[in-house]
């Protein structure tokens, strides 16, 4: 994920990690505070920078597209 001086916090767990302001208003509009969601971000699940993890992560994606419930692109 580039950096941007429109990063935005947002908790993971108890830890803070910054998003682009976009990303945060997409998770914005997803929130249920009365439904958990289980939510695989690949701008915050594969580390952008590693190019051969994200090389590894990208041939896992169809596998986690099939298997989910539902997709939002």
């Amino acid at each position: 994920m580039g950096k941007s001086s429109q990063e935005l916090s947002i908790y993971l767990d108890t830890c803070i990690f910054q998003v682009t302001k976009n990303l945060h208003g997409a998770l914005s509009c997803l929130r249920n505070r009365h439904l958990e969601r289980i939510v695989w971000i690949d701008a915050i699940c594969i580390n952008q920078e590693d190019l051969k993890e994200r090389e590894n992560q990208v041939g896992h994606m169809a596998r986690i597209y099939v298997m989910a419930k539902s997709v939002m692109v």
